[in-house]
């Protein structure tokens, strides 16, 4: 997985961070993955923006200090609340608490 960060929008300065994905995220490699930002413990989100009915939906979270990624499956999804009429529909997740945008 390689990250690019606008460093230097003046300057159109970019740094490229590259992660090789772990054996146990290999179902990943072949999803086009999409990221709205970073969570409070400043891990990057990154989450399929295909919801795909034949698939259990994931989300990941990329550690930049320790360099691991970590996968969580999203459990208790309803077919008709997510989903289109032809099984798959585009899913966009935001990072950060709903109910409290200020991180302790």
């Amino acid at each position: 997985m390689t990250l690019w960060i606008l460093e230097d929008a003046e300057k159109q300065e970019w740094l490229s961070m590259t992660s090789v994905l772990p054996s146990k995220l290999e179902d990943l490699r072949e999803i086009h993955l999409m990221s709205r930002g970073v969570i409070h413990t400043g891990e990057l989100m990154v989450f399929s923006g295909l919801l795909d009915s034949s698939k259990p939906f994931y989300v990941c979270y990329y550690d930049f200090k320790k360099k691991i990624i970590r996968k969580v499956e999203i459990l208790r999804m309803k077919d008709g609340d997510f989903r289109g009429i032809h099984g798959t529909s585009w899913m966009i997740c935001y990072p950060g608490h709903i109910e409290n945008i200020k991180f302790l």
